[in-house]
């Protein structure tokens, strides 16, 4: 039985082990055209996307995807910078989300809705209300774990932090 939870435990814990290891970082000077998210004072602070018009030794010239106008934010006035590199999804994680609400859902439900029969004759299923918030549970799950991956296929940026000169 211990073999059997230390063994959950690491199947459990691996999304995060591999989760941390994605990790890197884009070297400065950014190429002109790259798509960028930048925070900086000199935008009012919020993250800001857009792409990047010129990078010097201490200077960015950022040109926001709300705006036409290009900015030049000298390097010390970034507080935080991102270059995009491809996109990814999140279908797994979504498909994992609406299992366990699926699941969850279902489960509470087959148990509220239990209602014992009159199994006179010959009964194929087990009357419980276990058996029923099992079984719902699993319809359930199957349905959550199908809506979760079709909500996770859409892509998104994959954001990676740029280091700074100077930095």
């Amino acid at each position: 039985m211990r073999k059997i939870l230390i063994l959950a435990a690491g199947i459990l814990l691996a999304p995060c082990v591999v989760n941390a290891q994605t990790s890197s970082t884009t070297a400065w000077p950014i190429a002109a055209g790259s798509r960028v998210r930048v925070v900086s004072s000199a935008l009012g602070g919020s993250p800001q996307k857009g792409s990047v018009v010129a990078a010097s030794a201490d200077t960015l010239v950022f040109r926001s995807a709300a705006d036409d106008i290009a900015v030049s934010i000298p390097t010390t006035n970034i507080l935080k910078l991102q270059v995009a590199q491809g996109t990814h999804t999140r279908k797994a994680r979504g498909a994992f989300y609406g299992l366990l609400i699926g699941v969850g859902t279902g489960a509470i439900v087959g148990a509220a809705a239990y209602k014992k029969s009159d199994c006179s004759e010959i009964c194929i299923f087990p009357d419980s209300r276990a058996f029923d918030g099992a079984v719902v549970g699993t319809l359930f799950g199957i349905v959550g774990t199908i809506v979760g991956t079709v909500v996770g296929a859409h892509a998104v940026d994959t954001w990676v932090p740029v280091s700074l000169p100077g930095r």
